[in-house]
Formats: C-alpha cells, sequence, structure tokens
C-alpha cells in the first residue's frame, strides 16, 4: 500500500510561481506515493481535481504574504487525519505543530525554506512571528530538511538541531529542440547567441533586481530580465524606471521550458540576485547549462555554486565583474562523441553529459555504495553506442576484506571477460592513483599499455561518472591535490552518497589531461537505442550472436540463440545477460 502524503505551504501546481511549486512539481513525477497537493485557489488560474496522479485541495486564501499563515494553518487542520506524512514548506503555519501533533499520527517532515524572518519584505512584527514560528518547526517537526548547507550550519547553531540536507537537481530543465525553434526564440527576444546576460526570479526586494538592473543600465551589457513585474509596487516602479534602456527587456513570465531552455542555454551569463531563501532552484538550473554565473554574495550562493562563481554585493561591483570577464565564443569544435543520458521518473528529456571525450572512466565500489550492475551496464552500454572508450575504476579497494574476495574476482571475471579493463584504486592510500594519473594524461591506455602515440601537446579528456558515494571527487583530488572538489560522506540511513558534486566541471590537471566530473547519476536511461539493437553494444553477447539461427535475434525466446546458450553454460555471465533484459523492458521507467 502507498503511503499517503500531504504537501503543504506552496501556491499549487501546475507550478507556475517559485521554487517549492517546482519542487512538488517534480516530486509528483514519481508513483511510489500517493500525494495530496493543497492549493491556492486565490492563485491558480484552473482548479483542477488532479494532477499528475496527485488530488488536489483548495484553501480560499493566498499562499503568499500575510495570508500564507491561516493558509497553512487551514491546510494542516484538512491534513491532521487520513495521511501517513505531511511535509510542511516554509514555516508559515509552523506555530499551529504543537496542536497538529498532538491530534494526528502523521510524521511531519518539514522544509525551513531560507530564514524567512531576513527577508526585507516583513516587517518588524512579521520578523518576529515568521522566527517564533520557525522554532516551533525544528522542535515539533519529526524531521527538518534543509536545502543548503548554510541552513544546515544556521538550524545546529541556531538551535542544537540536525536537519538533512537534499539538494535541489537541476536536470529537469534540459531539453530538446531543433536549431529552427532556437532561432525563432532567440529572433523573439532580439538577442544573438551567447550575446547577453539572463536573470529570473520572482521581482522581490531581497532578490536584488534593482541591483540587477541598475548594473546593466552602467555597463550597457545586454540583459534579459524574467519575472513577475506587476505583481508588487516594487516591481511596477523598476519597469517604470528601466524600461527606457535599449539594453534591457523586461520581460513577463515564461512557462514554455522549451523557450527557458533556448535562452539559458545560449546566454553568456547567468545573474543570481537572491539574498535569502537557502538554495534557489533557478541558481541549481543555471548551473547545469554551464554558463558563467553572477551570484549576489551570501553564504547560500556560495555554497551552492562551491565558490566558483564570481560574486557581487553592489551595482558597482556587478557592473565592474560584468565587463571585467565578458568573452566572446569565436569558434565551436566538430562534435566526434558524447554521452547522453535520460532520467528517471518518467522523463521526456535527455541531456548531453559530456562530448568530445577520449575515454570514460566508470568508477564504482563493490560496497560502500553498494554497486548495481544494470546502472553500470546502461553507462558501458551509452559509451558503446557513441564510441568512448570506457574503463571501469573500482575504487576503495582499502576497505575489501577477505568476505569481499568472492565478490572481487567475480566482477573482474564478469567485466575483464566482456572486454573493459578494471583498475582498483584507493584515493585514500594511493593505491593505484599513479596508475589512473597515467591512464588520465594519456600516457598509458587503460589496459594498462604504454600509450605509444602519446602526444604532450594534445591533452587527453577523460569522463568520471557514477553514482553518489563512490569516491569521485576523493578520487580526483589524489590525482591532483592542487585541485579543491568538494568531498562528502556516505549517508548512514539510505547507504548512499550525498551529492558534494552538483553540476557538471572540467578540471584540468597539473600532470596533464582533462578531467569531466559529473554529479552522482541515480539514473541513467538509454536515449535513441532501439530494442533490437540493444544486443549490439554488449561485446560478449555481439560476438556469439554470430552463432544464432535466426537473424535478428531478441535473444530472449528463439531457438537455436547461441547467446542464450552461452548464458546457460557460463560463457557470458548471467548478470549482464539479466541487464540486457531489463533494458528490453524498461519503457515504463525511461522513455
Amino acid at each position: 500500500m502507498k503511503r499517503r502524503v500531504a504537501i503543504i505551504g506552496t501556491q499549487g501546481v501546475p507550478a507556475n510561481y517559485g521554487g517549492f511549486e517546482s519542487l512538488v512539481e517534480n516530486l509528483i513525477d514519481s508513483d511510489e506515493m500517493d500525494y495530496t497537493v493543497y492549493c491556492s485557489s486565490k492563485d491558480m488560474g484552473s482548479k483542477l481535481e488532479s494532477y499528475k496522479g496527485a488530488r488536489l485541495k483548495y484553501i480560499p486564501l493566498r499562499a503568499n504574504g500575510v495570508q500564507s499563515i491561516p493558509y497553512d494553518i487551514l491546510s494542516l487542520i484538512s491534513a491532521l487525519w487520513g495521511y501517513d506524512v505531511v511535509l510542511i514548506l516554509g514555516v508559515s503555519g509552523a506555530i499551529f505543530l504543537p496542536i497538529f501533533r498532538l491530534l494526528s499520527r502523521a510524521k511531519v517532515v518539514t522544509n525551513v525554506d531560507g530564514l524567512e524572518h531576513r527577508r526585507a519584505k516583513w516587517g518588524k512584527l512579521a520578523r518576529w512571528f515568521l522566527k517564533f514560528s520557525e522554532r516551533c518547526a525544528v522542535k515539533f517537526s519529526h524531521r527538518i530538511i534543509a536545502d543548503n548547507q548554510g541552513i544546515v550550519d544556521y538550524i545546529e547553531e541556531e538551535y542544537g538541531a540536525e536537519s538533512e540536507l537534499i539538494a535541489y537537481g537541476g536536470d529537469h530543465v534540459m531539453q530538446s529542440v531543433d536549431v529552427d525553434f532556437a532561432t525563432q526564440v532567440l529572433d523573439k527576444y532580439g538577442v544573438k547567441p551567447f550575446g547577453y546576460s539572463f536573470a529570473l526570479c520572482r521581482i522581490e526586494p531581497e532578490n536584488n533586481c534593482h541591483i540587477v538592473l541598475e548594473a546593466a543600465a552602467k555597463s550597457g551589457t545586454r540583459l534579459l530580465f524574467v519575472g513577475n513585474w506587476n505583481r508588487s509596487s516594487y516591481g511596477v516602479e523598476l519597469r517604470k524606471k528601466f524600461v527606457k534602456y535599449e539594453n534591457i527587456s523586461l520581460l513577463d513570465p515564461i512557462y514554455d521550458l522549451k523557450q527557458l531552455y533556448v535562452l539559458r542555454s545560449n546566454a553568456a551569463r547567468y545573474i543570481h540576485g537572491h539574498s535569502a531563501g537557502g538554495t534557489n532552484p533557478s541558481l541549481v538550473e543555471a548551473m547545469f547549462f554551464g554558463r558563467e554565473i553572477f551570484a549576489f554574495d551570501v553564504v547560500y550562493n556560495r555554497e551552492t555554486t562551491q565558490n566558483k562563481a564570481l560574486y557581487f554585493s553592489d551595482a558597482e561591483s556587478l557592473a565592474d565583474v560584468s565587463l571585467e570577464n565578458s568573452a566572446v565564443i569565436t569558434a565551436v569544435e566538430p562534435r566526434r562523441n558524447y554521452i547522453i543520458r535520460k532520467s528517471t521518473n518518467l522523463s521526456r528529456q535527455s541531456h548531453i553529459i559530456a562530448s568530445n571525450l577520449d575515454r570514460a572512466f566508470l568508477v564504482i565500489t563493490l560496497d560502500f555504495p553498494q554497486v548495481k550492475l544494470p546502472f553500470l551496464d546502461r553507462l558501458l552500454v551509452t559509451c558503446e553506442v557513441y564510441n568512448v572508450p570506457a574503463a571501469i575504476v573500482l575504487n576503495k579497494c582499502d576497505l575489501y576484506g577477505p568476505e569481499h574476495e568472492e565478490m572481487r574476482a567475480a566482477f573482474h571475471e564478469i567485466y575483464e571477460g566482456a572486454g573493459y579493463p578494471v583498475i582498483e584504486v584507493s584515493a585514500r592510500t594511493g593505491e593505484g592513483v599513479d596508475m589512473l594519473r597515467d591512464m588520465v594524461s594519456g600516457r598509458i591506455l587503460p589496459d594498462g599499455s604504454r600509450n605509444e602515440d602519446f602526444d604532450a601537446s594534445r591533452p587527453v579528456v577523460s569522463l568520471f561518472s557514477g553514482v553518489s558515494g563512490v569516491g569521485k571527487s576523493s578520487l580526483i583530488k589524489a590525482l591532483d591535490p592542487a585541485l579543491e572538489p568538494r568531498v562528502g560522506e556516505i549517508s548512514d540511513a539510505h547507504e548512499q552518497g550525498r551529492h558534494t558534486t552538483t553540476f557538471y566541471e572540467m578540471y584540468a590537471l597539473s600532470t596533464g589531461g582533462f578531467i569531466v566530473d559529473t554529479p552522482g547519476l541515480r539514473g541513467f536511461g538509454l536515449v535513441d537505442l532501439k530494442k533490437e539493437e540493444i544486443a549490439l553494444y554488449f561485446p560478449e553477447m555481439l560476438k556469439a550472436s554470430e552463432n544464432c539461427r535466426f537473424a535478428p535475434c531478441t535473444h530472449t525466446h528463439e531457438p537455436g540463440c547461441a547467446v542464450k546458450e552461452a548464458v546457460e553454460e557460463g560463457e557470458i555471465s548471467y548478470d549482464r545477460y539479466s541487464s540486457y533484459l531489463g533494458m528490453l523492458d524498461e519503457e515504463g521507467k525511461y522513455r
């Protein structure tokens, strides 16, 4: 039986307002829970009864401003019975939690947002009330969620309480668009590729919209700024003041994800003015595009961008940093290969992780966290499809004792038998790191042989990919101690890694070569691959299929199938064959 979950504290879905709404929109994509979302009948344009399988319940108040307090309280009263979990987004109604806990058996999980009491829009009394509500949320919730390490630290220092860090993802913003559509969008808004800055937010004082606009007016740089300009007097006054500047376009909200994708992916830089609110989804989403980021200088933005953005504190510093860091793309190299993936939860979108790769190192651990062979096999198939030579890096070998020997030997037999080099390393002790460093630089090949064609003037580009917690960041630091990737710990609760790398990044090693580091992947769907083609990208199955009685052969039910015979005789790993069968039947999870 599915767990019944009530979600409280947002305007509602479909999402058309802020970060929490986008969170809910993506959360209910999963059918693992029975969701009910509380919505504002005053804020939502249409009153759907359900959306993406979630039931929608309406409260006749606005979800923001002063009305957010009774709005959340009425939602909590409605959710007193009939739910296993109540997820509260924000602390406006948390003053009701002591009573809620007395009357309800539901588990309360609260995301405290980003220090609501510090937002500039609130007066002194409202700030005191929100601070008190925050205290109630921390005291009376079963679990506290934070979306930024700065919030985790604040909750521990202020209340002596623990909170769970769950960072936002952003891969849902990646879209597939053709050249004609992209050209039409850019023409519509009067911009050229990489010839403008882009900003997107709610038009509120704490998002420092006035600073962004003043800097653009001063520097003369082209700016597209998307926001709800007519929602408040602050926005109306800004529009009236800055509409006269020809280099500034003040755009109303854009909800078409494909149009947003075009504008984000073609921008030269993203400007993020948020000064409160913890991790803001629009910043995380922008990071997925690999564009230069100028962020307001607060701890939350530095944590999210890992101190690798450019930061400003006023209009003058933003104007200066914009002028100093202007750049133009002069040429685009042809793409000779790439790695592409789809996400889980029925995602229709795919995105390219990296291109023009010389090799891919797929980092795994037998344990800590435990390797998932179907996931590894999907990565390997994708490498085969797009002509990226792959090797497997077995990290944390210092942790493997006698109880792991059988698993260790079987893993080597399966994957070396399929033609993939398996390199054992330990980022902690340094075992195998020197050899891996030479492979990354291109001096030796992944099979351990010397690279006779090594050319130091042509750096090798390697992809490091795998699930969270396998030690990619630690391994990169071991390869080059001068680098500073963030390193985290394994979650005791889930025995999985916590995301420390939150966006794709390329590192140049001092010993030669480049590494493209990916965020920890939770799912990996195949793209543009027909079912009848999948077996072609399992090298051991391709070789055996030459002796199949029928061609084409799906290797599932046909008589005289040489692949099935090889599996039965142990010549092909049953685990690899099982992964193949899973890919044939994976349309229900990846599409």
